[in-house]
């Protein structure tokens, strides 16, 4: 199979962009249909570019028979005009590739790699031509709403939606009721932190909203980590309200209010932290969920950690099939000029590596349908009855496991929650989460929590705050709680009877004392000597005689 590669260049304001339109030429035989695929990079170009151009290459082998498959790639050359510029030139692409451009007969299929806001904008002229959009990126919480973008699949596998889920069961798992949030929503250029702090919270309180009460206790507050003063006001403040505190900020904040909290002793098994990011990896706008940085903070934040739960995606398997893959994507990236694969900012080459892989899962899922759909002799210019043969299926990843697509044409994909497992400092997957069904479960062979027997238990939700799973029977069984209600009822009984007791002897103490007074009358040596009016005055003189004393006195009635 012989690649041809034509170049041109479209110039908005000072920015750059080059498209590459990659003729796959044609195949033996006779083709009945021919799909072509528009992929739109924003970032990370040096390996998405190359790992789209497997992915048609591996389904032209796969479907060549029947269904061929040509792509063009329209990616960004210069790193500059993040945002609205990039938006505005994918769109002008498109429409002049859709009016103008393609091929009448090939059947177009929108594939967006990068960037929320140009995902969207793709999304919204795929619905107005209804042409199928199958995306391996957008995290956007609008990108969800696919009656407003019906011809739209996001297979990004990590979704803030899905975060905060997995945060709620965390919450469920332990048994928390008062959370409280330190934000620096703008701590990083990406909209994670922003959207995070926003939604975090909200999942909490639209549980209070469904039980018509107050079933968790959220405090939440923004500020600036960046300077110590404002750590230490933000961690006094949240060690008035919980013990549970939450941290959603770039990594790198993230250790340093670690490191402040324990020099205000505030990571002891009292306290329990948790933070999120996208991924488990380091990555240049959202930190490294590690707290190793090779400077003279280390040794702190090592002991800090312990007190920390990230979390994350859970890192794609390392297959024998991937570590191929990834080997011919750097193959090919070299063969590319590298002034045309610049990303749209710095990333680490874990990151770039990772959306390859989504990109590979997203064009390899695209084309499985399209096969399927022409094999049935359906349409495919039927953008819409597209994008739904993709929901509520499970599709092979390229590192050998598995995705499920939901009812809503997101991908479900597995969470994790990173705790420290050793005395080394490791930092390890200790509970799983599959998007799919909700649940948390421990990885196979993984290792435990450090302060897996320590966790703070002073906040328990009471039985009926919690969901009607069962769970409460087994956390508080019948026994246990008949324990509790017979030594709280001791106590009362004990309580009344030293109360009782006291004022009784109180009373006593009293009486003695009154009687021993000189003036305490008794009834029977009381005599009236003589009464009289004086101007309105009743004056009654009396006199009263002991063995001991003879004391006489007036006593005037106003």
């Amino acid at each position: 199979m012989v690649w041809s590669r034509k170049t041109f260049e479209v110039e908005v304001g000072r920015a750059r962009y080059c498209a590459w339109i990659i003729d796959s030429g044609t195949s033996a035989g006779t083709i009945r249909t021919t799909v072509h695929v528009v992929a739109t990079v924003a970032y990370s170009a040096e390996t998405v570019m190359p790992a789209v151009q497997l992915a048609a290459r591996d389904s032209n082998r796969l479907y060549g028979r029947d269904l061929w498959f040509n792509l063009s790639i329209y990616g960004r050359r210069d790193p500059g005009a993040y945002g609205t510029d990039l938006e505005m030139t994918i769109a002008d692409y498109l429409a002049g590739f859709y009016y103008r451009g393609k091929d009448t007969a090939a059947y177009p299929i929108f594939l967006p790699t990068g960037h929320s806001g140009s995902i969207a904008q793709t999304a919204e002229l795929g619905r107005e031509w209804n042409v199928p959009i199958v995306a391996s990126a957008g995290q956007f919480s609008r990108l969800r709403d696919k009656v407003r973008f019906p011809t739209l699949d996001c297979l990004l596998p990590s979704v803030l939606s899905e975060h905060t889920n997995l945060f709620l069961e965390l919450i469920r798992h332990y048994r928390w009721r008062r959370i409280s949030f330190i934000c620096d929503p703008n701590s990083s250029r990406d909209l994670f932190f922003h959207d995070a702090c926003i939604e975090f919270p909200a999942i909490l309180r639209a549980q209070n909203s469904k039980q018509n009460g107050t079933v968790y206790e959220v405090y939440d507050a923004s500020t600036i980590l960046s300077y110590e003063a404002n750590r230490l006001r933000a961690l006094a403040r949240a060690k008035k309200q919980s013990r549970v505190i939450v941290i959603l900020a770039h990594m790198n904040l993230v250790r340093l209010t670690m490191v402040t909290a324990h020099g205000l002793a505030m990571t002891t098994t009292k306290f329990v932290y948790i933070t999120s990011l996208w991924y488990n990896i380091d990555t240049v706008e959202l930190g490294r969920p590690h707290w190793q940085r090779n400077d003279t903070l280390d040794s702190v934040a090592k002991l800090a950690f312990e007190a920390l739960l990230v979390i994350t995606l859970s890192r794609p398997k390392k297959s024998q099939r991937l570590m191929e893959f990834l080997s011919a994507v750097g193959n090919l990236s070299a063969d590319y000029p590298k002034n045309y694969t610049q990303p749209g900012f710095v990333m680490a080459g874990e990151e770039t590596q990772l959306y390859a892989i989504y990109a590979y899962d997203a064009f390899a899922t695209l084309a499985m349908i399209a096969n399927e759909r022409t094999q049935n002799g359906a349409n495919l210019s039927d953008g819409k009855a597209f994008a739904q043969s993709l929901r509520n299926r499970t599709f092979p990843s390229i590192d050998g496991s598995v995705f499920k697509v939901n009812s809503n044409g997101d991908r479900d994909s597995i969470y994790a929650i990173l705790a420290m497992t050793s005395d080394l400092g490791d930092m390890e997957q200790i509970l799983l989460y599959n998007a799919w069904d909700d649940r948390l479960r421990r990885p196979e062979n993984s290792s435990d929590w450090t302060r897996n027997n320590a966790v703070p238990v002073d906040q328990l939700l009471f039985c009926e705050f919690y969901r009607s799973d069962g769970q409460c029977e087994t956390q508080f069984p019948l026994t246990q709680i008949t324990a509790v209600t017979g030594a709280l009822t001791a106590a009362l009984v004990f309580a009344t009877l030293a109360a009782i007791f006291r004022v009784r002897y109180l009373y006593i103490q009293r009486k003695k004392c009154y009687s021993s007074l000189w003036w305490a009358v008794e009834h029977d040596l009381l005599k009236l000597h003589h009464r009289e009016l004086d101007q309105g005055s009743l004056i009654i003189s009396f006199y009263f005689n002991r063995s001991t004393n003879t004391r006489s006195g007036l006593l005037r009635i106003i």
